[in-house]
């Protein structure tokens, strides 16, 4: 799921995290007024189809949340080009 209001990047997936510091580190809420403690904050790596490895850099643990959410804002921050149609999106960074 990509939310392109997101603000950061939020995971309920434990095992997408390397390593992991199981300590709280604050609180995060959504839209729709909805809070969810955040128990970790990291880089993760995630393979996609296509055989391309994404870091997304500063991911929140949020155990409890049901969708993951990428935010395209921060993807844009770390210079990635985005392009959405046919119901699929693309990224594209320099020439990958």
């Amino acid at each position: 799921m990509t939310d392109t209001s997101a603000a950061v990047h939020v995971t309920s997936r434990r095992d997408f995290f390397a390593t992991y510091t199981a300590e709280e580190f604050g609180s995060l809420r959504m839209g729709n007024n909805d809070v969810f403690k955040v128990f970790d904050l990291c880089d993760i790596c995630l393979k996609m189809s296509s055989g391309f490895t994404l870091l997304l850099k500063d991911v929140r643990h949020a155990p409890d949340i049901r969708l993951n959410l990428i935010s395209i804002g921060k993807l844009d921050d770390d210079g990635f080009g985005k392009n959405f149609g046919d119901g699929k999106w693309k990224l594209s960074k320099g020439s990958l």
